[in-house]
């Protein structure tokens, strides 16, 4: 009976050692892609700057999100960029002094980013769009949204002599 006693109790630490081993492997996996390093860029969408005719953003609100489209036809199978945030989230307020220390990308540099997503799918960056509000300016983090093949479809009718008796 020992040593039946000595082999059960081998296989449980062998079985822990190996849950030990798995769950480490998992937990580093996990770690690594929250830390995988991303660029952070900030676009400022003034659109009150800009004629209205000459705006290369559509805005506006659909559903529970807030979109900014970029009217461009630069991403694949000639479609627009979308970012887009959730409503609910108020954003954050800037100074006029935060906004001056400031570094914002230009919008080619913008729809540079932009096409590269669409084309590689990769998430390499973290966007935030800010843009003036009443008495500060408001600061969102944005998600740019993924290409989706616009779906086609036909509809075949018959035409022919109709056979009436």
């Amino acid at each position: 009976m020992g040593l039946h006693l000595k082999i059960y109790c081998m296989k449980k630490i062998v079985r822990s050692l190996i849950t030990g081993l798995i769950l480490l492997f998992i937990m580093t996996n996990v770690y690594a892609q929250k830390n995988t390093n991303r660029d952070t860029v900030y676009y400022l969408v003034d659109t009150t700057a800009v004629p209205v005719n000459d705006r290369m953003f559509d805005i506006g609100v659909e559903g529970n999100f807030h979109y900014y489209k970029l009217m461009c036809k630069c991403y694949p199978w000639q479609l627009n960029p979308a970012f887009t945030y959730v409503v609910k989230r108020k954003g954050i307020s800037m100074s006029k002094h935060e906004i001056e220390k400031t570094q914002f990308i230009t919008l080619q540099k913008l729809i540079d980013i932009a096409v590269q997503y669409g084309i590689s799918r990769v998430e390499k960056t973290v966007f935030y769009f800010i843009e003036p509000g009443d008495n500060a300016f408001i600061k969102h983090q944005v998600y740019l949204l993924e290409p989706r093949k616009p779906y086609i479809s036909y509809d075949i009718q018959s035409v022919g002599k109709k056979n009436n008796p």
